[in-house]
């Protein structure tokens, strides 16, 4: 594996096949073993309380390719992995493509998808790699479609995100108003974390600098020190509390934390929609985003990209 800030699927190598042989051939009863695969799609990899969705595909047979050397076909199980893993994940392909077609891929939200519509996506994601290695013109087209839509993206100052228009101007997400009036209570459910929370995210701006590795930081450094500040929190209520009152000030001081936390961590999913409905509605209807439309539409029209 690698790092990569486009969803795509790796060359498969050998390293699964010659685990599941080895494991057959000293217990002849794990030949029966599931192997299911996984794909993980996710709106935003850095920014905190994107949507992600897993999806989990049906389990692929490989008993029937193990040779009489106590080996697999690897070829043939990596073409059926292959096979599996795209029903399940995001995977544009060729490489050399993937910076044009993943603002597209991005304004079709493929994690709020249906069972229906996640089917017909890929189906186009396996047409636009076909045509793109088979018809160079087009490819040129998606390329200098791609290139217009961007610098005038680049002119503005509030760009707004491809997952905030949408592909028409119906496609916008909705959120109602009401979101604005629990900001008050989200400051304070989220008091108890702010200092750790404050901490974490300066450092690791600070000293991480490449995007693929922010949200692993903050993951790491948020599940050891955000508990430890809720426990110096609770100590700290317990010792100040009245005589015979500290367990009940420690543990209200605790679940203020944890469930504060909560609380913080779903209205920020819910500020997130706020923001990219007034972007998306901005985009679609305001005049100082004309520019930056007309060649958004063009881009998607040579893709042939359609609401559903």
């Amino acid at each position: 594996g690698n790092h990569n800030p486009f969803p795509s699927l790796r060359a498969l190598k050998g390293g699964l096949a010659e685990m599941l042989a080895r494991s057959v051939n000293k217990h002849p009863s794990l030949k029966d073993i599931q192997v299911v695969p996984i794909g993980l799609d996710y709106e935003d990899y850095v920014e905190w309380r994107r949507r992600l969705r897993l999806r989990a595909g049906k389990p692929v047979p490989f008993a029937d390719l193990m040779q009489e050397d106590g080996t697999i076909d690897k070829v043939a199980f990596n073409a059926r992995i292959k096979t599996a893993f795209q029903k399940v994940m995001v995977d544009v392909q060729p490489e050399e493509a993937q910076p044009f077609l993943h603002p597209a891929v991005r304004a079709m939200r493929t994690t709020e998808m249906t069972t229906k519509q996640w089917q017909s996506f890929t189906g186009t994601l396996r047409a636009w790699e076909q045509r793109w290695r088979e018809d160079p013109d087009w490819a040129s087209g998606v390329k200098a479609a791609f290139d217009n839509w961007k610098v005038a993206w680049e002119t503005l100052d509030r760009r707004g995100r491809p997952e905030a228009w949408g592909i028409h101007p119906s496609n916008t997400r909705t959120q109602g108003s009401w979101v604005n009036w629990i900001r008050p209570a989200l400051f304070i459910a989220n008091l108890p974390s702010w200092p750790a929370a404050t901490f974490i995210t300066s450092h690791v701006n600070r000293n991480v600098k490449k995007l693929e590795f922010v949200a692993t930081m903050r993951f790491g450094y948020g599940i050891l020190l955000i508990p430890l500040t809720w426990l110096i929190w609770s100590g700290l209520a317990a010792m100040a509390a009245p005589e015979r009152w500290g367990w009940l000030a420690a543990a209200t001081m605790w679940t203020w934390g944890q469930g504060g936390s909560r609380f913080h961590t779903w209205a920020q999913t819910k500020l997130h929609d706020l923001h990219d409905q007034r972007d998306g509605e901005a985009f679609w209807k305001g005049e100082k985003f004309a520019p930056v439309k007309t060649a958004w539409e063009h881009y998607l029209q040579v893709l042939q990209v359609v609401p559903t």
